[in-house]
């Protein structure tokens, strides 16, 4: 969620550590960075919320794998032109996040 709260607030700087500077500033990219921060934080909240209250947490995990994997398949894809860095990250970051997300929306509610 923390991450969200950073695209929220600050997309130009925190999408510098995926994209160039001059990509970062533009004015779409920090849309799309917002954008992306308040989806990081509603499924951030969702989880949090569902924990609170004993709910299930299984479509908020299953919702993170999906758009979890959106973002890797668009990373690797090259449908953003990313830095090597960022494609780092999403090469590394999807394959362990999300079977994680959807081993536990299917174990957590035992």
């Amino acid at each position: 969620m923390s991450f969200g709260m950073a695209l929220l607030f600050s997309p130009a700087s925190t999408l510098r550590f995926f994209w160039s500077d001059d990509d970062a500033t533009q004015r779409i990219a920090s849309e799309i960075g917002r954008a992306l921060g308040v989806r990081e934080v509603v499924l951030g909240l969702g989880i949090m919320g569902a924990l609170m209250r004993n709910g299930s947490l299984k479509p908020w995990l299953l919702a993170s794998a999906a758009v979890d994997t959106a973002d890797v398949t668009l990373t690797l894809t090259r449908s953003f032109s990313f830095l090597r860095r960022g494609q780092l990250v999403m090469a590394v970051a999807g394959p362990l996040t999300i079977p994680l997300e959807i081993y536990l929306a299917f174990n957590s509610d035992e």
